[in-house]
């Protein structure tokens, strides 16, 4: 209700011909716990061991500028973040502790790292153009130098709607021999979940030589009044707000960080009735015509519950899919999952719409977009033979494949075009035991051979609810066989080959197997691919408490 007075206010102001709209950083809320300090070992790295006031403005100049003007395309965020009102996707980054944000829509200068006082962000008098490039976020700024095993590196982790955009200076010290022996690490991490600011702290060492700093650490916006900012004196675990842009921490030989301590801003609910579609997640590589569920991740930015909207997937003004919301509690999120079958093959950019009726902020309704590209189908050959145990073809055996399905002609033959993928393969038969060959792979254009030996149900040996392995067939035989087992439960299975020494071989199943009756065909090769010379074989089968062994013979 507060943001909502401020901004009526500052609307008749501006009718009036006063100052430009700002959000305020004041809506923000602060806390500070203790975590575990996770350094960063990849992305991009900045700088050298000799970095010194640089301004880090375009990743083509990975080594940075201290030559005006500190203007330039910006280092990409990785996604959308939204900060004090406005949405940012590029930042510059200044050795000296501190990053401002950018928008990669003003091409060349889509940043500006401009301050009056390069060590102290956030009291900066400088104005910019536009006014939002001002916005800045302070972890530790002071004067500090890189030295030997110094780096500052950026790198975006996690993946959408929770992706982490982390910069970190690792094993920096105060300018100048003062800060001989000096270490200082820390991070600065833009999440995009909740579109958090959180400034987190590691190993920090003051050197012998004695001397206080005063680093800023904190927020600024565009006016000189919109900010907010920590100050301590004795004690960086117990902070209290700044109450001017110039305020600070002490950094001494008695006033440090200490290592995990960690600094969240973020921004409450300002309205009552406010979805947010946040974002929209799936498969990018579609294929046409097959059906493809997208989740829409809805946040609840407003104080009230809801639970009477909906959500819908775009393709700019048209709709794709459109569903009934679920439930969600005011600072929660929730994922709504739509399905889409792709008609048309090409590039598309998705986006998730939420539709709320008296929803209070409309600027968020739509999410970002995600690129997909539908594929037409790839299809390869599936083939092979159903033989019964004595090896007589079966005809109008029904072979099953995803969606795809054939019967077996007079000679147990069969083939059928399957799309690209892994598969279990089914074989059914009238008065035969149903086989199911696991892990089947169809590659573009080529054929795989998947066999079967069907066997007539045994009362004594197998039933649906048996556990048992059946045997193997043909046997003896060249150069390879079908075992047969069936699997009672939801149970791991391991099923091996073992010669006549006892030594093991090969391991043909290993992987919990539902209930069912299944074949594993052996190649006679063993583990390392090598084939295995002629002579006698045991199969044997374990899970839970059943184990048995069969023998096979392999003549060549």
């Amino acid at each position: 209700m507060r943001k909502n007075i401020l901004l009526t206010f500052a609307f008749v102001i501006i009718l009036a011909g006063g100052l430009p709209l700002y959000a305020l950083l004041t809506d923000y809320t602060f806390s500070q716990s203790s975590n575990t300090y996770t350094e960063i070992t990849g992305g991009t790295l900045l700088g050298d061991e000799t970095t010194d006031d640089q301004r880090f403005l375009d990743p083509a100049v990975p080594l940075g500028t201290t030559v005006a003007p500190y203007t330039g395309p910006g280092l990409p965020i990785g996604f959308n973040f939204l900060f004090n009102d406005f949405v940012f996707d590029v930042i510059a980054i200044n050795a000296n502790g501190w990053i401002t944000f950018g928008q990669s829509s003003l091409g060349a200068l889509a940043v500006d790292n401009t301050s009056t006082s390069i060590n102290a962000p956030l009291g900066s008098a400088v104005v910019t153009v536009p006014p939002q490039l001002h916005n800045r976020v302070a972890g530790f700024a002071r004067d500090l130098t890189a030295q030997a095993g110094a780096t500052l590196r950026m790198e975006t982790i996690g993946i959408q709607p929770n992706r982490i955009c982390i910069i970190q200076w690792k094993n920096y010290k105060r300018w100048g021999t003062a800060g001989v022996g000096d270490t200082i690490n820390f991070q600065i991490q833009l999440h995009e979940h909740m579109n958090k600011v959180v400034f987190t702290y590691g190993v920090f060492r003051h050197g012998a030589t004695a001397g206080t700093y005063f680093p800023q650490v904190g927020m600024r916006g565009a006016a000189a009044t919109d900010f907010v900012n920590r100050t301590t004196t004795t004690n960086w675990a117990a902070t209290t707000a700044g109450t001017v842009n110039t305020a600070n921490c002490t950094f001494s030989v008695t006033c440090m960080p200490p290592r995990g301590l960690t600094f969240e801003y973020y921004n409450q609910p300002v309205y009552t009735d406010d979805l947010q579609a946040e974002s929209v997640s799936g498969d990018q590589s579609p294929y046409l015509g097959s059906l493809t569920p997208y989740t829409v991740t809805i946040r609840n930015n407003g104080t009230n519950p809801q639970a009477d909207y909906t959500v819908k997937l775009m393709i700019g003004t048209t709709e794709l899919a459109s569903v009934a919301g679920t439930s969600v509690e005011s600072g929660s999120t929730a994922d709504v999952v739509l399905n889409w079958t792709p008609n048309a093959v090409g590039a598309f950019q998705l986006a998730g719409l939420v539709v709320l009726a008296g929803d209070q902020d409309s600027l968020n309704n739509l999410s970002p977009n995600l690129n997909v590209s539908v594929l037409d189908i790839v299809y390869g050959t599936l083939a092979g033979v159903v033989r019964r145990a004595d090896n007589l073809p079966i005809m109008g055996a029904t072979v099953t494949a995803g969606t795809a399905q054939t019967t077996t002609s007079a000679n147990g033959g069969y083939t059928m075009q399957v799309a690209v993928g892994t598969y279990a393969v089914t074989c059914s038969a009238a008065g035969y035991i149903t086989q199911t060959n696991e892990n089947v792979v169809i590659n573009q254009a080529q054929t795989t051979i998947s066999n079967f030996y069907m066997f007539v149900p045994n009362d004594d040996e197998v039933q649906a609810t048996s556990t048992i392995l059946i045997g193997n067939y043909p046997n003896p035989f060249n150069p390879e066989t079908a075992i047969s087992y069936a699997v009672k439960g939801f149970s791991p299975v391991r099923i091996e080959i073992y010669n006549a020494k006892g030594q093991l071989v090969k391991t043909l199943v290993n992987a919990k197997i539902d209930t069912g009756s299944y074949q594993v065909i052996w190649n006679g090769k063993d583990n390392y691919g090598n084939a295995v010379s002629s002579g006698v074989y045991h199969c044997k089968m374990q899970t839970g408490d059943y184990q048995a062994t069969r023998r096979m013979m392999l003549l060549k």
